[in-house]
């Protein structure tokens, strides 16, 4: 059985009310990230979220379209991001307004 207390962390960081203001579900998580599908209507036809949180304790944000086996990255940061630009990433990313 895994450890799941990075992934909680990293639901935390981005928020119950953001995670379903995305329409997201099926979240899983594993040892160092989060991944969930997104719900209709994501930017770039984007499917599926990934969080990873990397060795320097920053995070790496990744998009993508996942169809049947097939998966085809769209987005992903290129440098780390700190917690508190971790909303604002994702807003980008997927086009959703993550508050009101």
């Amino acid at each position: 059985m895994s450890d799941m207390t990075v992934a909680n962390t990293i639901a935390e960081h981005v928020g119950g009310r953001a995670i379903y203001m995305m329409g997201a579900k099926n979240l899983v998580g594993s040892e160092d990230s989060l991944t969930m599908r997104l719900g209709r209507g994501a930017e770039g036809s984007a499917t599926h979220l990934r969080i990873t949180l990397t060795p320097e304790d920053l995070y790496h944000v990744e998009t993508m379209r996942c169809r049947g086996t097939k998966v085809t990255p769209l987005r992903e940061t290129i440098m780390p991001i700190y917690a508190d630009m971790l909303r604002g990433t994702i807003a980008d990313f997927t086009g959703f307004a993550l508050s009101l």
